[in-house]
């Protein structure tokens, strides 16, 4: 798993880092809920030099779909 994922969910959601794993989805815990996803969307593009279309932010509603999505734009993620 991607060192810089679980850095900016435990940074930018304020996450406990027992709680970050691959499973982890939107919704699932109160710190990850519409207003702080875009908040990790924008760390994520930030961080990583790349952009998410509408489409692509839509479709992150998981570490692992962060992973596949950062994986098809040519991000290393392991």
């Amino acid at each position: 798993m991607s060192e810089v994922v679980r850095d900016v969910f435990i940074n930018e959601l304020g996450l406990e880092p027992a709680l970050f794993h691959p499973e982890l989805a939107y919704n699932s815990v109160p710190e990850w809920d519409s207003a702080s996803h875009m908040v990790l969307v924008v760390a994520l593009e930030e961080k990583l030099g790349i952009e998410f279309d509408s489409d692509e932010i839509a479709n992150l509603t998981s570490v692992a779909r962060i992973v596949e999505a950062l994986a098809a734009k040519g991000v290393a993620v392991e």
